[in-house]
């Protein structure tokens, strides 16, 4: 029977004699390197030919998941990471689909964080880079939600990067565990993170509306500076 090597040359056979056209070719070079077994030429065509950067992102995260695409090689944790961005960047205009684009984010820092291996060639440098980018899109992403009810905004509270977990490496134990995503020390660089800034805008909105004792809880929660003068403010009203 044919082999993996020989079906791969059969079908280059035929997509050479009976291929027609530049956009059928492009299509025939993610077909000829799955067969020939080059999953990283595959996810490339996929990049580079089809401009497809959804498919992209998922075959190469199939691929690794089945240690096809190790992330020990530079170009596999990089196109991996650039395709999820791009599709990041289509999520990201409909706020309807904020729930996703934030599951995304998640995905691609767990991917990171789940080896001892995070930098792969080029160093950990590399792992905190694609880290700290993905920390800014999540809290761009969050701080532009508006929910109008408890339930929603208990969900876009639950997506801040200050309370995301996540799988990680544990270097003590050697093994992967369950923990936050981001340490304090990276979530400084942005202020600590989204939690407050959205709590803090929803308590000026029903400040706005003259919903003062809404306003004071979620003001309070995000430790605003204005609690104290809206506090006595409401006590004064009782005097």
């Amino acid at each position: 029977g044919l082999g993996v090597a020989d079906l791969a040359n059969v079908v280059e056979d035929v997509l050479v004699q009976w291929g027609v056209g530049s956009e059928k070719d492009d299509h025939d070079s993610v077909v000829k390197a799955l067969l020939r077994l080059d999953m990283q030429d595959a996810v490339q065509s996929f990049s580079q030919h089809l401009k497809d950067w959804w498919s992209a992102a998922h075959l190469a995260d199939i691929l690794y998941r089945g240690n096809f695409l190790p992330f020990s090689q530079q170009f596999a944790s990089d196109v991996r990471h650039f395709s999820i961005r791009c599709y990041l960047d289509l999520l990201i205009s409909s706020n309807n689909l904020w729930q996703v684009a934030a599951a995304y984010v998640r995905g691609a820092v767990e991917c990171d964080c789940r080896s001892n291996d995070v930098g792969t060639v080029g160093g950990s440098q590399r792992g905190f880079q694609r880290k700290w980018e993905m920390l800014h899109i999540l809290c761009n992403l969050v701080t532009r939600q508006n929910p109008q009810w408890d339930k929603g905004r208990r969900r876009l509270l639950q997506a801040c990067p200050e309370h995301l977990t996540g799988t990680v490496w544990d270097q003590m134990t050697g093994r992967s565990a369950t923990r936050l995503l981001w340490s304090p020390h990276e979530l400084a660089g942005v202020g600590g993170g989204a939690a407050a800034e959205v709590q803090v805008a929803w308590g000026m909105s029903h400040l706005a509306k003259g919903h003062e004792a809404v306003a004071l809880h979620w003001l309070s929660r995000g430790n605003s500076a204005y609690v104290t003068d809206l506090a006595h403010r409401s006590l004064m009203t009782f005097v």
